[in-house]
């Protein structure tokens, strides 16, 4: 990625934190469904449920929290414990390897 674009993104995931810091709590476990059929029928407005998934961080989040570039980023995920950032040649090999395996239980079925 060129470096415009990387300090674009990185500029644009650092605006987006305070909006992050703004959203409402979590949608409790037993409200969700409920949540879902209202926002399905137009009777609430798709905000009103706050799930896990919208309150996490992306990979240029982490960059513009650390603000001291990406290797620092990967370090500070890797202690911390929360988000990995892999480079994609390891997640195409556990896919490959993956796939690989899936390929040989079907194959053990079709027998």
């Amino acid at each position: 990625m060129s470096r415009p674009a990387r300090a674009r993104r990185t500029r644009e995931a650092k605006g987006e934190l305070p909006s992050l810091l703004a959203l409402p709590a979590l949608t409790p476990e037993h409200e969700v469904s409920l949540l879902r059929h209202r926002i399905a029928f137009g009777l609430l407005p798709r905000t009103a449920l706050v799930l896990p998934e919208d309150r996490q961080l992306g990979p240029w989040h982490a960059l513009a929290v650390c603000g001291r570039g990406l290797p620092m980023t990967m370090v500070v995920s890797r202690i911390i414990g929360g988000t990995w950032l892999r480079p994609v040649h390891e997640l195409q090999e556990e896919l490959d390897r993956r796939r690989e395996e899936q390929a040989a239980r079907l194959a053990d079925l079709a027998d």
